[in-house]
């Protein structure tokens, strides 16, 4: 049976353990050491109580990214309280300066409200 203090050694000793191991370096990924590192942007958005183009009102919720190859953005369209998803529409027009601009990305939603599938 393991008493309480055995079990207190055992958490310092592997606590010791670990304090004399070697700390190893995060592993970064390249894929080519020549080119420039791009980091990606973005975000995500919430729009409530908007007005679709066929005069109904719901939800929005969008995702944007800029990334090396490009930008992506998706847009999910739900009735008032999420009652129902009424469907979802992505690509990759948006340019990449707009994918921060909460404006640009909600008129490219609604922009692309009746090719949602």
């Amino acid at each position: 049976m393991l008493r309480r203090t055995h079990a207190i050694i055992a958490v310092l000793a592997l606590a010791a353990l670990a304090a004399c191991a070697e700390p190893t370096a995060p592993v970064r990924r390249t894929d080519a050491l020549d080119r420039p590192q791009f980091a990606s942007a973005g975000g995500k958005f919430d729009f409530q109580d908007v007005t679709f183009p066929d005069e109904t009102t719901g939800i929005i919720e969008a995702g944007t990214k800029a990334t090396r190859k490009g930008t992506f953005t998706q847009c999910s369209y739900f009735a008032p309280a999420y009652a129902a998803y009424l469907g979802g529409y992505g690509d990759d027009t948006l340019p990449a300066a707009d994918v921060d601009d909460a404006e640009a990305v909600l008129a490219f939603c609604l922009a692309h409200y009746a090719d949602r599938s």
